[in-house]
C-alpha cells in the first residue's frame, strides 16, 4: 500500500456517485492522512472521515438519488431563506450515515469541508481542527446548499444564527491546495469530468449569455486552487451533476465509472 496521501474531491451534484466510487477504490491502494471536499465532494469526504460501510454509502446515494429525493420543496423557505428547499432531506441522510448529533471533531480521520460564507463574502473551510464543534450534519447541507434549490444554512455548534453560508462550489469548488501545509505529502484530487461540459456554445439569446457567465464563474471556482505541491488529478467520467433525479442504470454507469478511474490512475508519481 501506498504512503500516506491527502485527497480532495471536487464538487459535481449528482455526480458525487463517481467520487464515492474512486475514493473507494483509492482507499484500497493509499491510506488517506487527510480528506477535504466542496458540495458533493464534501459529503465524500465526510463519509470516508467517519469510516461509513460502502454498500451502506451506495445505496443512501441510490435512495435518494433516484427519485430526485433530495429537493423538498418550501416556498417559504425561499421567501425566508433565499432557497426552494429547507434542506431537511439532505440533513436526515447525513444522520442517518454518520449519527445522530455528532461534530466534525469526532471524525476518524481529520477532515475539512468548503461552503460559501455570506457574512464574509469568501470561502470558508470548516474543519475537525479548526471547526471541531460544528455539527456534521450542518456542515453537510451548508457545503452543498446551490442558491436558489437550497436555503442558505447555518452551523449550530460554533456560529450565531445570523452566519449563513451556501455551497462551497459557489467560490472554491475544487480546494486542490487546501493541503499544501506538508509539501512532503502528495494531494490526490478526484473531480467529475463531463465531456458536454466543453463543448463551445454559441451566445444566441439572453437565457444563453447568463448561462455563459455562470459557466465563467463556475471555471473560476473550479480553478481557484493555486499551483504548489505534487498534485494529481483523476477525472471522474460523469453526467449532469444537477440532474438529481438519476435511473438506477446510470447510477451503475457512474460508479463503475469511478472505480476504473482510480484504477487505472498511476499512483508511483
Amino acid at each position: 500500500m501506498t504512503d500516506g496521501v491527502d485527497l480532495v474531491l471536487q464538487g459535481g451534484g449528482s455526480n458525487c456517485v463517481g467520487l464515492a466510487a474512486a475514493a473507494l477504490e483509492l482507499r484500497q491502494r493509499v491510506r488517506f492522512a487527510r480528506v477535504a471536499g466542496t458540495s458533493a465532494g464534501g459529503l465524500v469526504a465526510l463519509a470516508l472521515a467517519f469510516g461509513v460501510d460502502p454498500l451502506r454509502l451506495r445505496a443512501t446515494l441510490e435512495h435518494y438519488l433516484q427519485s430526485n429525493r433530495l429537493i423538498d420543496g418550501d416556498l417559504a423557505s425561499f421567501l425566508m431563506r433565499f432557497g426552494w428547499s429547507r434542506g431537511d432531506v439532505l440533513r436526515r441522510a447525513a444522520r442517518d450515515l454518520i449519527g445522530e448529533g455528532a461534530c466534525l471533531g469526532d471524525a476518524a480521520i481529520p477532515v475539512a469541508v468548503v461552503v460559501g460564507d455570506l457574512y464574509t463574502r469568501a470561502p470558508r473551510v470548516l474543519s475537525s481542527w479548526a471547526t471541531p464543534s460544528a455539527l456534521v450534519a450542518d456542515c453537510a447541507v451548508a457545503t452543498s446548499a446551490i442558491p436558489g434549490v437550497f436555503a442558505t444554512q447555518t452551523i449550530r455548534g460554533i456560529d450565531a444564527p445570523t452566519r449563513l453560508h451556501v455551497d462551497g462550489g459557489v467560490s472554491m469548488n475544487f480546494a486542490l491546495d487546501l493541503f499544501d501545509d506538508v509539501p512532503t505529502r502528495p494531494t490526490i484530487g478526484l473531480r467529475p469530468a463531463d465531456a458536454a461540459d466543453d463543448k463551445p456554445r454559441p451566445v444566441k439569446d439572453l437565457l444563453a449569455y447568463l448561462m455563459a457567465l455562470a459557466g465563467l464563474r463556475q471555471w473560476a471556482s473550479d480553478n481557484a486552487y493555486r499551483s504548489g505541491k505534487a498534485h494529481q488529478v483523476i477525472d471522474i467520467p460523469g453526467g449532469d451533476g444537477l440532474d438529481f433525479s438519476v435511473p438506477v442504470g446510470e447510477i451503475q454507469r457512474r460508479w463503475e465509472a469511478g472505480i476504473k478511474a482510480a484504477r487505472d490512475a498511476n499512483l508511483g508519481g
